[in-house]
This record gives structure tokens, sequence and C-alpha cells, in this order.
């Protein structure tokens, strides 16, 4: 509470309920219990042990408090290709003719893939299909595979997916000994082939749709507990009488306003400043009138 008093320049005795609304910051308890979830949510995306551990408590939290299904989070793996692997070779045209350029100078004998993955009607599917069905007796041409439903599948996943579906087609040629002296995959998705060439730790790995809007409702949840104690609280009434709110529009009112003038502002709005009133309320002046008119001089006196 005194970093927020001197980041504000507010008195000591400002209640630190007044501090934390007026610079618009989450209250200790529930800065930590936010920070604390969160760091939870992510520790439960590795693959720890089940076995009990500290973290049971804030994962119980997540499960009751904020309805978040634990067995439907995935866990991800740090490292999902080994450290001498090498990647294909590929390359991302800067512009739509050039692809199609490079598409046109692919030598006569190699074998054309074209891949595709979207989402429709709120389903997620992907596709792989080559155009040398005359070449290729017996085998599929063409490879199709449903993802999932919008709400649980990305269209990321199914770009990554009708890769993989390209890769199966090349494998039923080389298992028919028909392998060509090239195979050249096309996608239009750039984050896909930069995944296959630098596969990180999300790559390759589904990521539930609702992940981020969980993290959203759970900051949510603490804005509302703050409003909610800020309402209650035995502190800070004078900028509560204001009708101050929680929110970033508290701020608004100091926008380039200068240190001390933002200091001024702040002590004003919390009842705590060095006026004659106040200092008197708390035995640091003789009166509570000012010196050059005989009146009262509390918080709301012009300057």
């Amino acid at each position: 509470m005194r970093a927020a008093q001197i980041i504000t320049g507010a008195f000591r005795a400002t209640a630190g309920d007044a501090v934390d609304v007026e610079a618009h910051l989450l209250s200790a308890q529930q800065q930590l219990e936010q920070t604390a979830l969160e760091a939870a949510k992510r520790a439960r995306t590795t693959p720890i042990d089940t076995e009990k551990s500290p973290l049971d408590h804030l994962l119980g939290i997540l499960q009751r408090k904020h309805g978040v299904q634990l067995n439907q989070l995935e866990r991800r793996q740090p490292h999902i290709v080994p450290a001498w692997w090498t990647p294909p070779f590929t390359c991302i045209a800067p512009s739509a003719e050039l692809a199609i350029k490079d598409h046109d100078e692919v030598k006569t004998g190699s074998i054309c893939i074209f891949t595709d993955g979207s989402g429709i009607d709120g389903h997620v599917d992907a596709a792989a299909v080559t155009l040398r069905s005359h070449q290729m007796s017996g085998i599929s041409t063409r490879r199709t595979q449903y993802v999932g439903s919008a709400t649980a599948s990305t269209v990321y996943a199914a770009e990554l997916k009708r890769l993989v579906l390209a890769l199966h087609i090349v494998l039923d040629v080389q298992a028919r000994d028909m392998a060509p002296g090239k195979c050249v995959v096309f996608s239009d998705n750039h984050a896909a082939i930069q995944a296959i060439r630098d596969p990180k730790a999300p790559s390759g790995q589904y990521v539930l749709a609702d992940f981020r809007p969980q993290k959203k409702a759970i900051r949510k949840a603490m804005q509302n507990e703050w409003s909610a104690a800020w309402g209650t609280a035995k502190h800070g009434r004078d900028l509560f009488k204001l009708g101050v709110k929680q929110g970033k529009a508290v701020l608004s009112i100091q926008n380039n306003a200068h240190r001390a003038i933002s200091s001024v502002i702040t002590q004003m709005r919390t009842g705590k400043i060095g006026l004659r009133a106040y200092l008197h309320s708390i035995d640091k002046a003789d009166t509570d009138k000012c010196d050059w008119i005989w009146a009262t001089n509390g918080a709301t006196y012009p300057t």
C-alpha cells in the first residue's frame, strides 16, 4: 500500500481501499489470487504428476469457483521433436503471383499435393488431394478428416492436420514403389508452414477454444470481487462519496498532469490533504482555519 501512496502522492493516512481505486490497482488479496490461479492454470497444461500437490487447492478453486474443466485442458509437451530433428524444406512465397509462378515451375514427374483446412457451419475439417490420379492406380488420391466442432477444435489445428494428410498420400505412393522424384505440398497458411519448419511447444498441440475466455473470466471475477469489497469497505469513504468506481476511467482525470498536480488531485479526492481542516483533525495544526480568511479550510476549499 505504501508503494501506491508514493506513486499517487497520497498521504500515509489515506485508506488503502481509496488509493487502490484512485490508482486503478487491484487489491493485494485479489491480485495474489488472480496471479496464483493463472499460474495454476499454466502449470496444469504441463505434464506434471497427478499426485496430490500444493497446486491442488488452487486447481480446486478453478473448478468450483470458475467452472474450469481441468480434464479438458491439453497437456503441452515442451519439445515435440528431438533436438537433432531436421525439418523438411519449406518456402513461403512473398506474394500470390510468385506462389503461382513457383507452382508452374514444378518439374514434370513431381507429385503435387494441394491441401486445405477450414471451418464451416460450426465444424472444422482438413483435406489433401493430388491431381495425378491417372498415374496412381489403386491409391487414394484424396484424404479428408473431420477435426471436430468449432467449440473444441481450431482452424489452426486443421491447417496442421491437412499437412499430415498430405504425407499419408506420399506414404501410400511410396508403399507401392511408385515414389516420384520430388514431392511438393502446397498450403496457403503461413503459420502452419512455419510450425512445420520450427515446431515449438504449442505447435501441433490442440488448444481448447475456451482457454482464453476462461482466463478472461478469472480476471472479470476478480474485478467483481473488488467492486463488491469497495462498496462495503469501512475506509476510504471520502472517495466513495464522490461516486468513484473501479475502472481505468478513474485515471483519465490525471492524464498529462504534472506529478505535483496529480498528487494534489489524489489528496483532494481521498480527503487527506495538507489543508488545515485535515491537519487539525490529526493534531498537526492548532486550528482548522486558514491564515488569510476566517473560514474552515477543508478539502473542498477552492484553490
